[in-house]
């Protein structure tokens, strides 16, 4: 068991874009928190949903035939499989549940 933390302290110590840090774990999925600033690249997850929310700034998500836009204090969820990628122009911080199978696309 780990001692409490805020997500101010663990955005605190980030300090490169695209570079989530795995704060915990739930069963099979990876709790993380990343700093987020530019455009990822186009990906999906097989084995389960990616779910998204948004601490500071601005998030979209694209997906193939739409985008969603997240601001501070909303969330998303990424239904299992569908192609996406995302993207802050202004930078952003987000917390996110994702499974560890990452597929290039």
């Amino acid at each position: 068991m780990s001692d409490p933390k805020s997500l101010e302290e663990v955005f605190a110590g980030i300090d490169e874009y695209f570079s989530p840090v795995t704060i915990d774990r739930v069963g099979d999925l990876n709790v993380n928190c990343s700093k987020v600033k530019g455009l990822y690249h186009w990906h999906r997850h097989d084995s389960a949903e990616e779910f998204f929310y948004i601490h500071k700034g601005t998030l979209t998500i694209h997906y193939q035939d739409r985008d969603v836009v997240l601001e501070k204090g909303q969330f998303h969820n990424v239904p299992k499989g569908a192609v996406h990628r995302t993207s802050s122009e202004d930078g952003a911080e987000v917390f996110f549940i994702s499974p560890d199978d990452w597929i290039e696309v």
